[in-house]
């Protein structure tokens, strides 16, 4: 499974990939929330996730002010973009749909 799948079977309510996308995960996303949960998240796919944020035009040393954060802060970081690249389709698709 990719990064990408794994994100797409845990956010299917559009709602919530709006909140995510908007507010970002610092209000507590529910598998996100844990450093436990984060560093599992980031060592299953550092790769992905690294290629992700920089495709984003974000680099590692955005996310060095707190070492014990750095996977926790860049997994919220890609789940934040992810959210927001997928609200932006579902906005798209509404729109189409009603045209």
């Amino acid at each position: 499974m990719t990064m990408h799948d794994a994100l797409t079977a845990r956010f299917t309510d559009a709602d919530e990939i709006k909140d995510v996308a908007m507010y970002g995960c610092s209000g507590g996303v529910s598998g996100f929330i844990y450093y436990s949960e984060t560093e599992k998240f980031f060592d299953k796919y550092e790769d992905e996730i690294c290629d992700y944020l920089s495709d984003c035009g974000m680099l590692l040393e955005d996310y060095v002010d707190v070492d014990y954060s750095l996977k926790n802060d860049m997994v919220w970081a890609v789940v934040e973009a992810w959210c927001q690249a997928q609200h932006t389709v579902n906005e798209m698709e509404t729109e189409a749909l009603a045209a």
